[in-house]
């Protein structure tokens, strides 16, 4: 092939002129090999304001609608399509079944590419795939429960993975279920009695929903949740955008001129887990004014490489209250430490990662719990870290 005697710079900068013009016309060929052919057209002189325009404008496809060339049509789960058509109330549920697949894609807008070489976009991969996390690694909501603090040994944790909506919608089932706690004033002299939640569920949905419409997927870094005894934080990456200064997060005015993963904003809007059109931070606080919760703290760094938002608890919680709604986390971590205590009876030779695998948590879950049953006399380790094993002592339940 013959090699073009210029670059793209002087292109830009009107360095050179063209002088010859290639053209090469072979046939489609839909061998996954690029084989062809550039042709420059008319010389032009751009500033350097117009210059980053067009290079922006060229290479900035948002990345949820963005094709994957690790994917194929077949990685699309016709069932979670249909399940989201009907969850939608959209007309094409009926039309599903008996439509060509890749018609049915194309109408919904979830692949693209000639009918000889199909690719799915990054956005229906996140929805219509069991198994998201495989092509956008640490696609998940790890959700931590400290019922003494940070510091303390005990803990419990639950991953949430799967398609974007059934991973979000199983995480808030799982916090409104094992967090949010509501406590009954009654008065002696009035019938009406004040009811206050620890922490109301629709600030935290709305939080949580906006952490996966705005975070990352091309960030190695999950979602994660922390529930503490006095607060909930959740954590994202990276942080807002940059449309949006320092002095409006502070005021909570969150109006960006620009949306992370408009695709998966729009999937979310159609099944009512998010509006959009930077509503979510007014909806939050007004869910915390009508519990009579404190305002939240949204902190990110001078880079925004991250977000977290933190709920403080309700002040009629008091620290005896809250220690007994976190009494039912306690027994969660309780449970996962007598299931990592039978699996090694079982099967001593376990390792770390293949214990974190069978009880779903993560591996340095798994070496926090190793490090507190062996402390508290309950776990040995016999022999080297490679080739030994562990032993359950007697005094283990």
């Amino acid at each position: 092939m013959m090699k073009l005697p210029i670059n793209i710079n002087d292109i830009l900068t009107a360095g050179v002129i063209e002088w010859e013009r290639l053209e090469f016309k072979a046939g489609w060929n839909p061998v996954k090999v690029m084989r062809t052919m550039t042709a420059f057209a008319n010389d032009f002189q751009a500033r350097h304001e117009e210059e980053m325009e067009l290079m922006t404008l060229a290479a900035n496809i948002p990345f949820d609608d963005r094709m994957n060339h690790r994917a194929d049509l077949k990685d699309l789960d016709l069932g979670l399509i249909r399940s989201y058509l009907q969850q939608v109330d959209s007309d094409l549920f009926d039309d599903a079944a008996k439509m060509d697949f890749s018609q049915l894609c194309r109408q919904m807008n979830i692949i693209d590419g000639p009918d000889e070489v199909i690719y799915p976009k990054n956005v229906g991969m996140m929805f219509f795939n069991d198994h998201p996390c495989d092509f956008f690694p640490q696609t998940q909501i790890d959700v931590v429960h400290f019922p003494d603090g940070p510091g303390a040994d005990t803990f419990s944790e639950m991953i949430f993975k799967g398609p974007l909506h059934i991973m979000l919608k199983n995480a808030l089932t799982h916090i409104k279920s094992m967090v949010i706690e509501e406590k009954v004033v009654k008065y002696p002299d009035r019938p009406e009695a004040s009811r206050f939640f620890n922490y109301p569920f629709a600030a935290i949905e709305e939080s949580l929903c906006n952490a996966v419409y705005h975070r990352s997927y091309e960030i190695r870094e999950p979602i994660e949740v922390r529930i503490l005894p006095d607060r909930v934080s959740i954590l994202s990456f990276p942080g807002p955008d940059r449309s949006i200064s320092d002095h409006n997060i502070r005021e909570f005015h969150f109006l960006s001129r620009r949306y992370r993963n408009r695709r998966v904003g729009e999937f979310l809007k159609e099944l009512d887990m998010t509006e959009g059109r930077g509503t979510g931070i007014p909806k939050i606080l007004r869910a915390l004014q009508d519990n009579g919760s404190p305002l939240p703290k949204l902190v990110t760094d001078n880079d925004r490489t991250y977000f977290l938002s933190e709920f403080p608890i309700h002040s009629a919680f008091t620290q005896q209250s809250t220690s007994e709604n976190f009494g039912k986390l306690r027994d969660t971590s309780e449970k996962k430490f007598n299931q990592t205590l039978m699996l090694l009876k079982e099967q001593p030779t376990l390792t770390i990662s293949q214990l974190a695998e069978k009880l779903n948590i993560s591996s340095r879950a798994v070496e926090m719990q190793i490090r507190y049953l062996k402390k508290e006399g309950f776990l040995i380790r016999i022999g080297s870290r490679r080739k030994g094993q562990w032993e359950v002592t007697q005094g283990a339940r």
